[in-house]
């Protein structure tokens, strides 16, 4: 396993590494290899995971995990600290080339595979806490809701491996959707009253009159946390930039994945004359 706490690498790459596609070449799985990465003995977290499917289930912002008492408490820890977990995490970038004028405007999107490394001292640490505020209030008898946050580590790691850093002429914003891992007994916290922007514009005196009333229920009702994981972040080397730059080599190889899951491969031979490049979620392969 790789010395890092998250290691995080395009969606595409884990496609082509775990279904073996026969069109494509294997430089994905030697990438892999390389960072000490074993696809066959890791815990994705998804509802169709045979040991997690009793458990867990989807949410718009991430994932629930649905303990009712001690038992199942202690049975998902022995899960979550026997295998890296693997989340699949959709960001979506926007740039602004002029943030006073706003000459153009591109957003692209894709998913991106976040692996924990629970073995990792660092993440242990915070995963151990998250489990013990669960496990205290889970023998008081409360209601509560942990919520672990992948979102800024997937960010900063994004833009950080990209030298996307705004300036004073542009602009780079990320959003992360699916980075949440929900420890409950109860419901998940709703996010739609956080103070946004577009509240005060377009909201402001209905945020006023709902968003109080949901603060002192939910306070009421269940004890919320919230932890944002730390660690060290590494990838595999180069897929990143290369799925976000331009390709001068005259042969690559183009992969793209589509939402529901197909994936494809496709030999381009000059790239300038395709617009694969910015469709979703692609990674190029240089040959």
């Amino acid at each position: 396993m790789t010395a890092a706490g998250v290691t995080v690498f395009p969606w595409a790459e884990y496609m082509v590494t775990a279904r073996n596609s026969g069109n494509c070449s294997d430089q994905s799985q030697k990438m892999l290899t390389s960072t000490g990465i074993d696809m066959d003995n890791v815990l994705f977290l998804s509802p169709e995971t045979e040991e997690l499917k009793h458990i867990l289930s989807s949410h718009q912002t991430g994932y629930i995990l649905r303990v009712r008492s001690l038992e199942d408490l202690n049975d998902l820890a022995v899960l979550l600290y026997g295998k890296p977990l693997l989340m699949r995490i959709n960001l979506v970038h926007t740039e602004v080339s002029s943030k006073y004028s706003a000459d153009k405007i591109s957003i692209w999107e894709g998913d991106f595979a976040c692996l924990v490394n629970t073995g990792h001292r660092q993440v242990r640490s915070q995963l151990e806490w998250a489990l013990k505020q669960a496990e205290t209030h889970l023998s008081k008898g409360n209601k509560f809701c942990v919520e672990i946050e992948l979102g800024d580590v997937v960010e900063g790691w994004y833009l950080q491996s990209l030298d996307l850093f705004s300036g004073c002429d542009d602009f780079h914003s990320t959003k992360t959707r699916n980075s949440r891992l929900i420890l409950t007994n109860h419901t998940p916290y709703n996010h739609c009253f956080d103070c946004r922007p577009k509240w005060w514009l377009c909201l402001g005196p209905c945020w006023l009159l709902t968003a109080p009333i949901y603060y002192i229920y939910r306070s009421l009702t269940c004890h919320d946390f919230k932890l944002k994981i730390k660690a060290p972040v590494t990838s595999l080397p180069g897929t990143r930039r290369k799925s976000m730059t331009s390709v001068s080599s005259q042969n690559c190889m183009v992969v793209n994945y589509k939402k529901e899951g197909s994936v494809s491969c496709k030999l381009v031979h000059d790239p300038s004359l395709t617009s694969d490049l910015s469709t979703y979620g692609s990674v190029v392969e240089q040959g």
